[in-house]
């Protein structure tokens, strides 16, 4: 239970990395500043966020910590057992997020499914070298 809050903790906190380097790229854009442009952005990242939240934290924790816990006897380091785990509960929460949202729309679904997929592993991605550097130092 300790490793999910710890994962939950990564997930957030990556979240929060992503959608502020968004908002800073959007701030030096500068198109779109102290406009209701801006402000859209604005409310279109923190959107990004809390749906990313609701749809991949609390799913993708779980099968993160399950399949650590899986390989917990196996002879792989703690980093690639992080790492496998990460990845796998990316590719099994992003396809069935994907195929819930995308199902119903024929020959578009792959390319969409691939969409959704690039952004939950690099949430993931983020995700997973914050609790590498948050929790296991001697690992980096």
């Amino acid at each position: 239970m300790k490793l999910f809050f710890k994962i939950i903790g990564s997930f957030v906190l990556a979240l929060l990395i992503i959608i502020m380097l968004l908002l800073v790229i959007v701030m030096i854009d500068g198109s779109a500043l102290l406009t209701d442009d801006w402000y859209d952005a604005l409310a279109g990242l923190w959107v990004f966020a809390a749906i990313g939240f609701i749809m991949f934290s609390i799913p993708g924790a779980l099968c993160w910590a399950i399949v650590y816990e899986m390989l917990h006897k196996s002879k792989l380091t703690e980093a690639k057992k992080h790492l496998f785990s990460a990845y796998s509960s990316a590719l099994i929460c992003g396809s069935i997020i994907g195929y819930q949202m995308f199902s119903g729309q024929g020959g578009e679904l792959l390319q969409k499914m691939a969409m959704i997929l690039a952004i939950v592993f690099s949430v993931a991605t983020v995700s997973l070298l914050l609790h590498i550097y948050l929790y296991h130092r001697k690992l980096v």
